[in-house]
């Protein structure tokens, strides 16, 4: 199919509670976003060209193609992307180890690949 152009953003402005969300509009001036995605477990693959492939960890598994304008910013938005993903999962579980009477994360525990 033909590409959509689409402005994404990672709102790092969220409370202690709250995890990271790639979300999306339609325009760039728009600041509602129109959907959003959790990056707790969610993983990024090289795809062809300037694209790659977003694999979220919903009940869906939804999967995002996304291709930046130049091989350039395509490394920037995955190295951003894959950054986040490693803070999301350490917050994920933090809030687990929280709401579970654990203070912190335990090194043992802290798994990135998970």
């Amino acid at each position: 199919g033909k590409w959509q152009k689409r402005w994404f953003i990672i709102n790092t402005d969220i409370d202690e509670d709250e995890n990271y969300n790639l979300e999306y509009s339609y325009a760039p001036d728009d600041s509602n976003s129109s959907k959003r995605f959790p990056l707790c477990g969610a993983s990024v693959k090289l795809s062809s060209g300037n694209s790659f492939v977003l694999t979220i960890a919903d009940d869906a598994k939804t999967t995002l193609t996304l291709r930046a304008d130049d091989n350039e910013e395509m490394q920037l938005w995955v190295t951003t992307i894959e950054n986040v993903i490693i803070v999301s999962n350490r917050r994920e579980k933090a809030f687990y180890n929280k709401n579970n009477g654990f203070e912190g994360i335990r090194p043992d525990d802290d798994d990135d690949n998970k």
